[in-house]
């Protein structure tokens, strides 16, 4: 391949990596592409069809290495959800009355750091509690599903395993957990 066909075929790529995937929905950002190239729709395609042959490309998701898992039954999601900062943002999200998504993440973490020992102390041993106390969740659900035979909204299931009004998992994280599972009640 020539210089100015090695340039065309990275650009191609480019281009292939910015639309959704190549199916007939995904044709309609392509006469901007054509537009872009000076190139008809019909010639650009042409052209397209000629880089995806050449390199075998695979336009797919990166599969995920936590598929089929949840906070709520998997150790290495635990760890990574119950960290003290993450506790930091969930006890902030409950004592100040403005929306967590209005602050940063960034200045959230720069917050954190600027906390003295003793307060961080507080949030790790609270991230701590949090860690040991998931890992018995799927015995914590079926007793509170137990306890109310079965008759609880996930909202209320997310506040009945809160703590201190701070809750552990979210009614959503429940509800997808729960899905699809014969709990016994």
């Amino acid at each position: 391949l020539s210089q100015r066909e090695k340039q065309t075929a990275f650009s191609l790529r480019c281009a292939l990596a910015s639309t959704p995937c190549l199916n007939h929905n995904a044709m309609a950002p392509m006469k901007h592409f054509a537009h872009a190239w000076g190139r008809d729709k019909k010639a650009f395609c042409k052209m397209l069809n000629k880089v995806i042959a050449q390199d075998n490309f695979v336009c797919e998701r990166k599969p995920r290495n936590t598929k089929g898992q949840c906070v709520i039954t998997s150790t290495m999601l635990q760890k990574r959800e119950f960290t003290p900062f993450n506790y930091y943002k969930k006890v902030m999200s409950r004592q100040t009355r403005e929306p967590l998504e209005s602050r940063t993440a960034a200045v959230m973490k720069r917050e954190f750091d600027l906390l003295d020992a003793k307060e961080r102390r507080t949030y790790e041993l609270g991230a701590k509690a949090e860690l040991e106390r998931a890992q018995h969740l799927p015995e914590q659900i079926q007793d509170a599903l137990r306890k109310h035979k079965g008759c609880i909204t996930w909202k209320g299931l997310e506040v009945y395993l809160s703590t201190n009004g701070i809750p552990i998992v979210s009614k959503d994280a429940l509800r997808r957990h729960c899905k699809g599972k014969k709990l016994i009640i």
